[in-house]
């Protein structure tokens, strides 16, 4: 190479970023560039002619073989900035001489280093993290782990502690169950579960919990991985969207049975008082010029009180819905029975005729019920409506009271159809499916509603009965009004 060439060449490696080493069959430099210079700290007159050991003042024989061979090598050095490590390519001898390209690399390629690393990766994460080698024993933890058994056990973890022993039993896991699970695992086996674990102040959290075999390079089982993090806050957050949408539900189906009953009953209740005033109506229309003065002044009353009543109907309703609201509360009253016994009858007076029934009355004038007037008058007239169109024609309804110390007992009892064991389980129930829909219709609701009403009177109410024998209902209330 003639001494342009030399010179081009030379000003051309220095130009290049990567560190370059020219070394002779001897192990003797002959050049050094720029960057091998910035790397080590030695200039080209420095090195020229050293040879490889009084260059880098060590006792790398090894690594200048593998070179020499044309092996790549790497080479921790100590310079003006500590030790270095760097990785040498070798090329082949061309002209007498090899070139090495120099290269610095991470010294985290020492094995403590990348465990101190991977360490630190694992102290980063909340969850629980530690490894078992194939005996059980703890071989890593993080961060984690540790606060965790210590703040339970009062002690630290250890490398070597037993896996199931970890786990003390006032966390409500059994160790018994840990060591199948650990047996589990470490035959290749994955497990996934959630727990519910115990701290030291007695509250319990929720944990998911994954524990995984660890294969070697010949597929065989040598430990296990464990990892728990807490998912308390989302179970609980969960739960209690559950819990609300299930209330939610429970809301909304009660709501579309009190509206199906709301209906029911108004369709029932309605008809009759409304059928009254359609009669009495077309009886006026079309024989207004032949009714005596007295007879359509009769009319005229029956219409006005039908109308009366159908109100008084609503109004007892419109009671009860506002009885459902979380915030009603209710007051009873005393009310004269034998005269809400009359009033809650004069809605049927017209039925009872044309199927020749009486109302007999066995109440004393005097006797009293405290309750809510509306409601108990919405639960009277039901009962007689229900008397009236089940008892047989030419019969007699039976009203009546017996009071003791404690309670009143009202007994509304026909003579007609009755009911059948069947019928009196389901008759107070939103799911009557064992009575037949022709039997009751909108009357069965109204006995819930009834049923209801009673319920928030703090009363009771039940039914006796046999098919062909008539039906007795019986009201029972309070006597003493500080208990109702």
């Amino acid at each position: 190479m003639n001494q342009i060439s030399k010179t081009i060449s030379f000003e051309l490696m220095n130009s290049l970023p990567i560190g370059m080493l020219f070394i002779d069959v001897s192990g003797y430099c002959k050049f050094v560039n720029a960057a091998f210079w910035k790397l080590f700290g030695i200039e080209d007159h420095q090195a020229h002619g050293k040879g490889w050991l009084n260059l880098f003042n060590n006792n790398e024989k090894e690594i200048l073989k593998k070179l020499l061979r044309g092996q790549v090598a790497e080479l921790a050095s100590n310079t003006v900035t500590g030790k270095i490590f760097f990785r040498l390519t070798p090329t082949p001898f061309y002209d007498g001489l090899c070139c090495c390209t120099v290269e610095k690399i991470n010294n985290n390629t020492n094995k403590d280093d990348k465990q101190q690393h991977i360490q630190q990766i694992l102290d980063c994460t909340d969850a629980i993290l530690y490894s078992a080698d194939i005996r059980g024993r703890i071989t890593t933890f993080n961060r984690a782990a540790k606060q965790a058994i210590q703040a339970r056990k009062g002690v630290a973890i250890q490398i070597g502690d037993y896996w199931p022993d970890i786990i003390s039993g006032d966390t409500g896991l059994d160790k018994e169950r840990m060591e199948q699970l650990l047996r589990f695992v470490l035959a290749g086996n994955s497990y996934k579960t959630t727990e519910d674990i115990l701290v030291g102040n007695g509250e319990k959290l929720t944990y998911s919990v994954q524990a995984s075999p660890v294969f070697n390079e010949e597929n065989q089982v040598v430990g296990a991985v464990l990892c728990a993090h807490n998912i308390t806050v989302e179970t609980r957050l969960q739960r209690e969207s559950a819990e609300k949408a299930l209330l939610r539900t429970q809301e909304l189906e009660h709501w579309n049975q009190f509206y199906d009953m709301l209906i029911s009953v108004l369709a029932h209740d309605l008809r009759q008082p409304l059928t009254t005033i359609i009669l009495n109506a077309d009886l006026v229309t079309h024989l207004n010029e032949k009714l005596p003065r007295e007879d359509l002044n009769g009319i005229m009353d029956t219409l006005r009180n039908t109308s009366k009543k159908s109100m008084e109907l609503m109004e007892g309703l419109l009671y009860w819905v506002e009885s459902k609201k979380q915030d009603f509360t209710y007051k009873p009253e005393p009310i004269n029975l034998y005269n809400l016994i009359e009033e809650a009858n004069a809605l049927f007076i017209y039925d009872q005729q044309l199927k020749g029934i009486v109302l007999q009355i066995e109440v004393l004038r005097e006797e009293v019920v405290y309750a809510h007037y509306q409601m108990i008058l919405f639960v009277l007239r039901n009962l007689i409506s229900n008397a009236t169109k089940y008892a047989f024609d030419n019969s007699i309804i039976i009203a009546r009271a017996d009071v003791s110390d404690k309670e009143l007992t009202i007994i509304i009892q026909d003579s007609g159809k009755g009911m059948t064991t069947e019928q009196l389980d389901g008759l107070f129930s939103r799911k009557r499916s064992k009575v037949p829909s022709e039997k009751l219709g909108g009357a069965g609701m109204a006995l819930t509603i009834a049923h209801e009403m009673i319920g928030k009177m703090n009363g009771r109410i039940r039914a006796e009965s046999q098919p062909g024998k008539g039906t007795k209902f019986f009201l029972n209330f309070p006597t003493d009004i500080l208990t109702t």
